[in-house]
């Protein structure tokens, strides 16, 4: 079975408010190599000249040295965590950074119930995860254990391996994951309007479940090379209320999705499937972009 290599290199988004500490216990909690090097990464927004003051940098950076000290026992002492403070728009800084040191994964924390859209996703990591840089793990409710529940959603893209590969790499290869795939019923509505017999309809709603149940068992073999197990679920529905659902129904612990493209294309992706389930899920979401060749 193969091995699962731990986590190396992580940049973590800290802003200070109050779910930095989130942040930091679910960095302690993740399978991260002994000799790890954890960047914790501030990024101060550009200020007009009138509100500028070195004394903002040196308490970010004091900031930052308390959550490294708060940190760095529970990483071993072969481990290293490094503090940085940045200036500039957040995503961009910090896809920047997380460029320069060849981060595995960004961490960042959800900020506020329900604003996960509009104040995260569809920010910060939106802009991190379109420019193709690494996973983009969004620290949600206070975390109580490592990842045993992780529910990963696919739909047969190019990114479905980089989900699985991304998954299995937070998880330590230890969880069992669901794989789910929400068969959409869009076309439905266009045979509808088409004046499509019902019996007609039905049998391309059994073929889609069908094909759809295929391509599940696929991704399930090829999962398990990775060296984890895996169990299958297709539900009908649109992906943007079915994948929270499962989530809640299951509790989940950790949604994963994919991107489906690069640049503006991944951001439109995130303001849509992605966005809405990380919006609404109960947990932790991973949003991951496509893998590029070696």
């Amino acid at each position: 079975m193969p091995t699962v290599r731990a986590l190396e290199r992580l940049v973590v988004a800290l802003d200070f408010s109050t779910h930095g500490s989130r942040v930091l216990e679910r960095v302690a909690l993740l399978p991260l190599s002994r000799r790890a090097i954890v960047t914790l990464l501030h990024v101060r927004p550009p200020l007009p000249p009138l509100l500028r003051h070195d004394g903002l940098a040196r308490a970010a950076l004091h900031e930052l040295q308390r959550a490294a000290d708060t940190l760095r026992p529970r990483l071993g002492a072969a481990a290293t965590v490094a503090t940085v403070v940045a200036r500039g728009a957040p995503a961009r800084a910090l896809a920047r950074r997380a460029r320069a040191l060849d981060a595995e994964l960004v961490v960042l924390g959800r900020r506020g119930g329900g604003g996960l859209r509009r104040l995260a996703l569809g920010s910060t990591a939106a802009g991190v995860a379109a420019a193709d840089v690494a996973p983009v793990l969004v620290v949600g409710p206070t975390p109580a254990a490592v990842y045993r529940r992780p529910l990963a959603a696919v739909d047969f893209s190019a990114v479905t391996d980089a989900v699985l590969h991304a998954v299995s790499r937070v998880t330590g290869g230890a969880a069992r994951i669901t794989l789910l795939h929400a068969v959409s019923p869009y076309w439905q509505d266009v045979l509808v309007a088409a004046g499509t017999p019902r019996r007609s309809i039905d049998r391309y709603r059994r073929d889609a479940l069908e094909t759809a149940r295929r391509e599940l068992a696929r991704v399930g073999l090829r999962a398990e090379r990775l060296g984890v197990q895996v169990q299958r679920l297709c539900e009908e529905g649109d992906p943007r209320a079915a994948i929270p659902a499962v989530a809640a129904r299951q509790g989940a612990d950790l949604v994963a999705l994919g991107t489906r493209g690069h640049g503006r294309a991944a951001r439109r992706l995130l303001g849509s499937v992605a966005a809405a389930v990380a919006d609404a899920a109960p947990c932790d979401v991973l949003v991951v972009p496509p893998r590029r060749p070696a």
